[in-house]
């Protein structure tokens, strides 16, 4: 499929997208920022999170409405989630200098109003987080826009991913491996989740990376993932664990494709000057017409001019046709 021009394929480089999140700390100039880096450090596309808090939960202290462990252990969901939304107003405008710069934006969408805007905006993909993925009267939405729909699989089961992707469009859709953990370890990446996706669904799959290193996501371009989504941020923010720099974002980028490279079917012109220095049957001994060949005059040694190994039986079995001097590269035509 293809995604803002580009196609999602193995043999192509995969698509990697800065997510700005909370990066911004509450300042638009600095959200902009960030949609600059994004495009300086070679992401394909810039995705954001339009919501407010009231999209996300309660304004509530009861006990159902902390956060009891985690990252974010102690804090209440609604002060949490005003503290890091982008605000509506935000939102054309970020569009317009993504679009000003020359990257593509996009946005993980939270609700009907948020979904709305987006649209009025010409949005041409939408993310479903994680956190989101079981909420599939807001998926149908979604994918009633004929936008790219990715989904995101942190925490959900195969029943629950399966319900999910019922909901939307198999040729305009994206399936994200992701581990809901912030930050998430290494050891935990879960990286066999591609292969198990692959095997069961036809859409492109990708990797949402929440991890500490880079490690992860290129392990996931050798799995085949075609999408990689990774944090970007300039050192502060909510997200600031597992949100790269700049600088190493870009880094991310091309050691990212480099993978995507050595994993590739191509040929090698190297090998071809090589081919010479395999081994061959030569000569060993002078032989004289008639005379027998035997392992003691022939044998398999290098360079590759001669008759392949693979004729050595026949070769042993048969008779010299002519003389036959040592060092001579043996000839089906020698043979009688």
């Amino acid at each position: 499929m293809i995604l803002f021009g580009q196609r999602l394929s193995k043999d192509k480089h995969p698509f990697i997208v800065a997510e700005i999140s909370c990066s911004h700390e509450g300042s638009l100039e600095q959200a902009k920022e960030l949609i600059k880096a994004a495009k300086e450090a070679t992401a394909d596309a810039v995705k954001i999170q339009v919501y407010d808090a009231y999209d996300m939960t309660l304004p509530l202290s009861t006990n159902d409405f902390w956060i009891k462990s985690g990252n974010w252990q102690d804090r209440n969901l609604f002060d949490l989630y005003l503290q890091t939304q982008t605000p509506y107003e935000w939102v054309p405008e970020l569009f317009a200098h993504a679009k000003e710069i020359g990257i593509p934006i996009f946005a993980s969408v939270f609700s009907l109003k948020g979904l709305a805007l987006l649209e009025e905006l010409g949005c041409e993909a939408y993310k479903i987080a994680s956190f989101e993925l079981i909420d599939l009267p807001l998926i149908r939405k979604v994918a009633k826009t004929n936008k790219t729909v990715i989904l995101s699989t942190g925490m959900a089961n195969l029943n629950e991913i399966d319900q999910a992707v019922q909901c939307v469009n198999p040729d305009n859709s994206i399936i994200m491996h992701c581990v809901s953990s912030y930050p998430t370890k290494f050891q935990e990446a879960n990286l066999w989740n591609i292969d198990q996706l692959q095997r069961f669904y036809k859409q492109p799959i990708g990797f949402s990376d929440h991890g500490q290193n880079m490690l992860a996501a290129q392990l996931a371009v050798a799995k085949g993932a075609v999408i990689i989504e990774r944090h970007l941020g300039l050192g502060g923010g909510e997200d600031k664990e597992f949100s790269l720099t700049p600088m190493n974002f870009k880094i991310y980028v091309i050691a990212c494709k480099q993978v995507a490279e050595a994993c590739w079917k191509t040929e090698v012109p190297g090998e071809q000057a090589s081919k010479q220095f395999r081994r061959s049957l030569y000569v060993v001994k002078d032989i004289e017409k008639g005379e027998n060949f035997t392992p003691s005059n022939v044998r398999s040694i290098r360079p590759s001019y001669g008759l392949p190994p693979s004729m050595y039986n026949t070769v042993i079995i048969s008779r010299a046709a002519c003389y036959l001097k040592a060092g001579t590269a043996l000839k089906k035509e020698h043979l009688v």
